[in-house]
């Protein structure tokens, strides 16, 4: 069975590459890769190396859609093949376009978004709406997704199949002590402190603009706490800078890319995640990130997270939008040791279970396969 995967609007994400690893080796099932980009991408070349077959299409904006349709249907038209799998906006509206053209009895789209468009981008869920006509399977990555397509898109619940997010999870547990300092000699962070972490792009539905302030307040009544904010990019960037202004500048540390994750978290003693509302995170990576990682997490529930986390269990819920719940709560666990403790040892339950790469890969091949 010969399948496409299409994919635009990124530069590098190891999930591409995991799946390409573990399909290498699978008799029942060919891969190719199409990535739509400005220029070729980390994993396009990773997955090239690996000795699969891929195509960099240059897209850098919609004055190149008409070329890179074309050239995905040349391709498209050549492979022949029996799935098309679409990742990302602009692979959705090309690629499940071309593939409609020419016919391709199976077209599947990854729904990773969830309320985006509805609540910012208004365009946007015209694309999606197209995007639901054109696909004949769309895999949805939580319940909240699955919610979005049936309730506020109308697709039929046939054409909808869950499969959430896999990880190599087993990289977050029990991380080299050498790759931590690393980590901290790297970003200069400080080894007497407690690190409180946050990784969440500078955007405003991450709620960054109330865990900024709670810091705050802790810090004037502890100094012995640092904030690590990772992934320190983005369109509310000059909001987030303009709060950090009431600190000092020892008091955090801003990293915008960090290319060894599990050292980071491994340098975490407290981790906080704090989206604004239930439905604007489609899945939250970093929830299962978190707890893989065993750190005392505070959390709203958003995505995926209201399907594992247990307040007081592996972790504790905040309301969202409450600065002032998250300053007690941060207060909370840096005075109880007990109850910290409690939270790592609970943290990682049912985590590498549910979230494990082996089971998303295998949903997969059975979507594939037709047997779902």
């Amino acid at each position: 069975m010969k399948i496409v995967y299409i994919i635009s609007d990124v530069d590098r994400s190891v999930s591409f590459e995991w799946i390409a690893e573990k399909f290498r080796n699978d008799s029942d099932i060919s891969l190719y890769f199409i990535f739509l980009v400005p220029q070729s991408s980390y994993s396009a070349e990773y997955i090239k190396s690996i000795d699969y077959n891929v195509f960099n299409i240059k897209l850098k904006n919609k004055l190149d859609w008409p070329l890179a349709f074309f050239s995905i249907s040349k391709i498209l038209f050549n492979i022949k093949p029996d799935i098309v799998h679409c990742h990302l906006l602009h692979a959705n509206i090309l690629g499940l376009s071309s593939a409609k053209l020419l016919n391709i009895p199976t077209r599947i789209y990854t729904r990773h978004h969830s309320t985006f468009h509805h609540k910012y981008n208004s365009k946007g869920v015209l694309w999606d709406n197209l995007s639901n006509y054109l696909a004949s399977k769309i895999v949805s990555i939580s319940p909240v997704v699955t919610r979005v397509l049936t309730d506020l898109e109308f697709v039929n619940q046939k054409k909808i199949f869950y499969i959430p997010h896999g990880f190599k999870l087993n990289s977050f547990i029990n991380v080299d002590i050498n790759r931590k300092n690393l980590f901290r000699t790297r970003h200069n962070l400080p080894s007497n402190k407690i690190i409180i972490g946050v990784v969440s792009r500078f955007v405003d539905w991450k709620g960054l603009q109330y865990i900024v302030p709670a810091f705050a307040e802790v810090f004037y009544k502890n100094k012995n706490v640092h904030l690590l904010l990772m992934n320190a990019f983005g369109s509310y960037e000059n909001e987030i800078k303009r709060l950090l202004r009431n600190l000092p500048n020892n008091s955090y540390t801003l990293v915008k890319f960090e290319n060894d994750m599990p050292s980071a978290y491994a340098c975490m003693n407290i981790f906080i995640h704090a989206p604004i509302d239930p439905e604007v995170e489609a899945f939250g990576q970093i929830y299962v990130e978190a707890l893989a990682s065993g750190i005392p997490s505070i959390f709203t529930l958003s995505g995926i997270s209201t399907e594992f986390v247990k307040h007081e269990e592996n972790a504790l819920v905040v309301p969202f939008r409450d600065t002032q719940a998250l300053i007690s709560t941060i207060q909370k666990l840096i005075k109880d040791d007990k109850l910290r403790l409690r939270l790592m040892n609970h943290a990682s339950t049912d985590i590498f279970e549910k979230f494990s790469l082996s089971r998303m890969t295998e949903s997969l091949r059975t979507l594939y396969l037709n047997k779902f």
